[in-house]
């Protein structure tokens, strides 16, 4: 796996955007979790980098829906 493409960097550059989109939209990370069917605690761990949301996992698809993006 290539340096740019490890977990530690996906999961950095995820919760990088995932926090830029939220922002945009005015929301709080409880909103969110609210339209993406989540716990808030959780999308917390995403935004730190703490966990992975995979492309074909439920939680990135309920994600991806509320902040109108397709997940990979």
């Amino acid at each position: 796996m290539s340096p740019e493409k490890t977990p530690t960097r996906i999961r950095t550059t995820l919760a990088q955007k995932l926090r830029f989109l939220r922002f945009t939209r005015g929301w709080s990370q409880e909103v969110l979790a609210e339209h993406a069917g989540l716990h808030r605690t959780y999308v917390s761990q995403i935004e730190r980098g703490q966990v992975s949301a995979a492309p074909a996992h439920p939680c990135a698809r309920g994600i991806s829906s509320s902040v109108n993006v397709t997940s990979a």
